[in-house]
């Protein structure tokens, strides 16, 4: 028997799961359905890296085995899928996870996240709340329904967001998350965080917020504080410079092409990212405009944010100045 996510969350409350063999995720396709049974009708195979064969054999296709982070360092080095949908953010998870000597892949969106940890076997998961395609708390959902219907070991399943508010903490753990990590990630509380579960001291009460100091929010770029995110490694902060300033223009379109049509949610889920990936890089300007924007989106008012979101432009084009003498430096 296979569960299908329109009915989790039924299933979980009425029903029970120890019936079902496993989740189907969405959209409904032949590939994922016989991906499924591919899964099903075969035992798991071991393969390069604690990943089964299955996942192995389509890393061209998949994204979470195209970005792919090796440890530098020695000791103990966990496997971490990192979901998250924003490549900035993605960039900057990878390069700390990297530092401390782990091996992280990358799952764009919640639907990913229910694939992989079906065909590979994860210490932690780090996963964003507000995603396209499949969010965060649903795919949390599944993957607990998926659980308790094959007696599985139960995944630890941390929770990223910007959003550190009581409210979101509460969604968290009501959907089967363990533990919360306020977005942008300090690499101190990410090995704090991931040491405390990894030795089975984590609480599902013990919930981890940021405890960074205000930045300056009309700060351009604070190049220290994407160095210290990055521990100093100067060639990957241009890497997510780089990576950013690619990326915004696309969503700054994106995001001013919702408001004039009224796509108030695309409106809200775009400025998030920006606000996300601004965070990540020290652009604080850039991240406290939009964050002013997903607050007007909410309002759900024709033209609201219009104004805002243009100013994104002129912020996107003092950014570019402000980071021009940086990405001409030589990393050391």
């Amino acid at each position: 028997r296979i569960l299908l996510p329109d009915l989790a969350q039924l299933v979980q409350e009425r029903v029970p799961v120890a019936d079902f063999d496993d989740v189907l995720p969405r959209p409904y396709t032949l590939r994922t359905f016989s991906d499924l049974l591919e899964t099903l009708s075969e035992p798991r195979r071991s393969g390069p890296q604690g990943m089964d064969s299955t996942a192995a054999a389509s890393s061209s296709e998949s994204t979470s085995a195209a970005l792919t982070a090796k440890p530098q360092e020695d000791g103990e080095r966990l496997r971490i899928l990192i979901v998250e949908d924003n490549v900035t953010n993605q960039q900057v998870a990878l390069g700390i996870l990297r530092k401390q000597g782990h091996y992280a892949d990358i799952a764009a969106n919640g639907q990913e996240a229910i694939e992989a940890v079906r065909r590979a076997t994860y210490d932690i998961v780090l996963m964003d709340i507000q995603m396209p395609v499949m969010d965060g708390l649903e795919a949390t959902r599944l993957i607990r329904a998926r659980e308790k219907a094959k007696g599985l070991e139960p995944q630890v399943i941390i929770a990223m967001t910007a959003n550190a508010m009581k409210s979101d903490k509460e969604k968290c753990l009501a959907a089967g998350m363990n533990d919360f990590i306020a977005k942008p990630v300090n690499p101190d509380q990410v090995r704090e965080l991931i040491g405390r579960w990894n030795n089975g001291t984590g609480s599902a009460v013990d919930m981890t917020l940021s405890d960074e100091s205000p930045l300056d929010e009309y700060a351009v770029f604070n190049h220290n504080d994407l160095l210290e995110r990055l521990s100093g490694d100067r060639e990957l902060a241009h890497t997510v410079v780089s990576g950013f300033l690619d990326d915004m223009e696309k969503q700054i379109s994106l995001l001013i092409s919702s408001i004039e049509s009224r796509r108030f949610a695309d409106v809200q889920r775009t400025a998030h990212s920006i606000k996300g990936a601004a965070a990540a890089v020290g652009a604080e300007r850039i991240r406290t405009r939009a964050a002013s924007i997903e607050e007007l989106a909410q309002v759900r008012e024709p033209g609201a944010g219009y104004s805002p979101a243009v100013q994104l432009r002129g912020d996107l084009e003092i950014f570019v100045e402000e980071t021009r003498d940086f990405l001409k430096e030589e990393p050391a």
